[in-house]
């Protein structure tokens, strides 16, 4: 405690105005703040003490470097307690009042590198104090490095650019900090100003970490100017650290916030600036600004409709899915945000990429051996399913497409996304998909080993997709019930027991039967088949007589029989 006397007593004899004797004035005239209370610059010395001797002067000097000398230590609870008494604050306003005589005086290197020392205390005590002082600390701190930079003097620009960091590595909520209203703008003008190289890093990575806190995000996206600065940034001929900062900060207020989202999106040349920057030749910009298109493209469907019609940019993301010297996780982040984008408002425009379709199906069937990215692309292909026209000529393109990567059997969560495009081209009975479906090469062949899969995630999608075709539309039930192997799978599945899974497919097996049974041509096919036919009477007799849940369909099992069992004599 002895030191840390020692050490405030030379901070206070520099602090309070000293007289021409070199004695201390009273420490209640010299009006010093609270630590604890809002930062108020202080003033050194009046104007009439301007002029003061050389010898004071060489003091105050003399004391500065002492107390840089006491304060240079690595005890964070020290460190805590000297700024609980005050030490910042006076160093604060010792810098304010030496940079209005010099901007590179020992004084002013001395007050820094003394802050960055006292700085080493915990992150808590570091963030009550920047809080308070953080805002008027920055703007002398960027003044510094601006006039230093021109000036080379290198080692107080880095001295000033670590006490920066420090503040921004804090990341604190904005709504926090005192003057924070002013915070934003003095930093976009520090990017668009005639400022070094220095200067627009220091902002630009403070704008980067004051974007990351969930509660600054919407605040600094209606600042005015500041996406522009930042696009702008990532536009221009900067500095690779610098650009990096920027793409950072871009994709930090696109993430989980759904008003940047569509204000990002709604912009063309943010999303073009964006699109060009993906062919950066930096892994961590590109990067970033792959990311950032994938958080876009889950804003709302008009913004949605605005990213897909800019030029180049759907392309730029098909060659980066399918690029095999690409990141593999960048490559499955420029996937997902197709699959993202597609909607039924964006599904016609896409379509019209001839190449997507063959990507997706690329992808999907493991063609770069990325498990996450052939899952991405084969919900994609759902979507395309579910959003496109259904009178539309894509159909055919996209049940090639869906029997390809179901034969791919690449892995099981692409399959069960194959089985519920399927199911999906099902749902509604359209016969022109229908159609489609009855007329694609290996289609059939294919549903029917996805519905013999063991996972019921592949196995019911394609289940309920077969029941619905088992109706006589577009000529499907007749196709089903000629099919030997699908009424053997149909049948086999409809006699299994076991888990609970298996009771439900059992059901949609029967079900199945039971929609061919009642449909008279899909009747007499069956029929024509004698082993398959005495199998599937066998089939709904022994579910008619089973102690299974459902009633009525045990019942309707029966009524089945009773409808095919004329048929055998």
């Amino acid at each position: 405690m002895m030191h840390l006397a020692v050490r405030i007593l030379d901070i206070r004899c520099i602090c309070f105005p000293i007289s021409p004797t070199g004695s201390l004035l009273d420490e209640d005239s010299a009006n010093v703040s609270s630590p604890c209370a809002s930062f108020a610059p202080m003033t050194l010395i009046d104007d009439s003490d301007r002029d003061a001797p050389a010898a004071v002067v060489s003091e105050r000097t003399e004391l500065l470097r002492s107390v840089s000398v006491a304060l240079d230590h690595h005890n964070t609870v020290t460190h805590d307690t000297e700024i609980d008494a005050g030490v910042c604050y006076h160093l604060l306003s010792i810098l304010q009042d030496a940079v209005e005589d010099s901007f590179d005086s020992e004084e002013v290197f001395l007050s820094v590198d003394s802050l960055s020392k006292a700085l080493r205390c915990s992150d808590a005590i570091a963030e009550c104090l920047l809080v308070d002082i953080g805002t008027s600390l920055l703007q002398l701190l960027f003044r510094l490095v601006e006039m230093n930079y021109r000036l080379g003097n290198t080692a107080l620009v880095a001295s000033c650019r670590a006490l920066i960091e420090r503040w921004a590595a804090l990341e604190m909520n904005l709504d926090s900090i005192d003057n924070h209203h002013i915070l934003l703008p003095f930093l976009v003008g520090a990017v668009n100003g005639t400022s070094g190289k220095e200067t627009v890093h220091c902002a630009a990575l403070s704008l980067q970490r004051l974007s990351r806190p969930a509660a600054n995000k919407a605040m600094m996206a209606l600042t005015g100017g500041l996406l522009d600065c930042l696009f702008g940034l990532l536009q221009g001929c900067f500095p690779k650290e610098i650009r990096v900062e920027a793409a950072e900060a871009v994709k930090n207020l696109a993430w989980e916030c759904v008003p940047n989202k569509n204000l990002i999106a709604s912009s063309s040349w943010y999303i073009e600036v964006l699109a060009t920057t993906t062919k950066d030749k930096d892994e961590k910009i590109r990067g970033a600004a792959i990311e950032t298109l994938v958080h876009l493209s889950s804003a709302s469907t008009a913004e949605k409709v605005s990213i897909v019609e800019v030029d180049g940019l759907i392309n730029r993301l098909l060659q980066i899915a399918q690029d095999f010297t690409e990141r593999p996780d960048l490559r499955v982040s420029a996937t997902h945000a197709l699959a993202c984008l597609i909607c039924r408002e964006t599904a016609t425009a896409l379509g019209k990429y001839d190449n997507l379709l063959d990507v997706l199906r690329y992808l999907s069937c493991g063609g770069l051996n990325n498990a996450p990215a052939a899952i991405q692309a084969a919900m994609a292909i759902k979507k395309l399913v579910t959003c496109s026209e259904k009178d539309s000529e894509f159909n055919g393109a996209l049940v090639q497409t869906i029997v390809a990567i179901a034969s791919s059997k690449f892995c099981t969560q692409v399959l069960m996304w194959a089985s519920r495009a399927i199911r999906q081209l099902t749902l509604d009975g359209d016969s022109y998909r229908t159609s489609t479906m009855v007329e694609a090469k290996g289609f059939f062949t294919t549903l029917t080993e996805l519905c013999k899969h063991p996972h019921p995630n592949v196995q019911r999608p394609s289940l309920e997709a077969l029941e619905a075709l088992s109706v006589n539309h577009g000529g499907s039930a007749l196709v089903v019930a000629r099919s030997k192997d699908i009424m053997t799978m149909l049948v086999e599945t409809a006699l299994r027991e076991g888990q609970i899974h298996d009771a439900l497919a059992r059901r949609l097996a029967v079900q199945t039967i039971l929609a061919l049974a009642t449909d008279p041509p899909a009747r007499r096919a069956i029929a024509s088949q004698q082993d398959v036919f005495v199998d599937t009477l066998t089939a709904l007799s022994t579910f008619g007589s089973s102690k299974d849940d459902d009633t009525e369909l045990r019942q309707a099992a029966s009524q089945g029989v009773a409808l095919l069992a004329p048929l055998l004599l």
